[in-house]
């Protein structure tokens, strides 16, 4: 497993790589070194590249959520966060991570292709148009 990170101070942004199997215990030490870096402000963005990582279905439950999701703000809640992940199960987590933080955090959205979560990071916020979204459907 791996959390690895750069950070672009010119472009204020921050960059989380993950590959190999991952679980919230993880994400809470990376967040506290973040929040122990003097090179992080409060109005930098965050791009979370999952896409590589591998998550046991026991490792992310509700309370791993729940754990991340109360921790205490670093960035702005109008920072841009978004998260890109391949499968609907990290679709699904990312989300309800989402939601958890509450308004705590304005600007988060969930992204499967780096691309265009680059751009979205670029361009400060504005939403992706609905046709890029993939919708997840209930499993019955």
């Amino acid at each position: 497993m791996a959390l690895d990170y750069e950070i672009d101070t010119e472009r204020k942004t921050i960059r989380v790589t993950a590959t190999g199997e991952i679980s919230p215990e993880q994400f809470v030490d990376l967040h506290h070194h973040f929040a122990a870096t003097d090179t992080i402000e409060a109005d930098f963005s965050i791009l979370f590249d999952l896409r590589h990582a591998q998550v046991p279905r026991d490792g992310f439950t509700a309370d791993g959520v729940r754990t991340l999701a109360v921790l205490p703000a670093i960035l702005d809640p109008a920072s841009r966060r978004a998260v890109v992940v391949r499968s609907d199960f990290g679709f699904g987590i990312a989300r309800m991570y989402g939601l958890r933080r509450g308004d705590r955090m304005t600007a988060f959205e969930v992204f499967r292709d780096l691309g265009e979560a680059e751009r979205w990071i670029k361009r400060g916020g504005e939403r992706p148009p609905p046709a890029s979204r993939r919708r997840l459907t209930a499993v019955r």
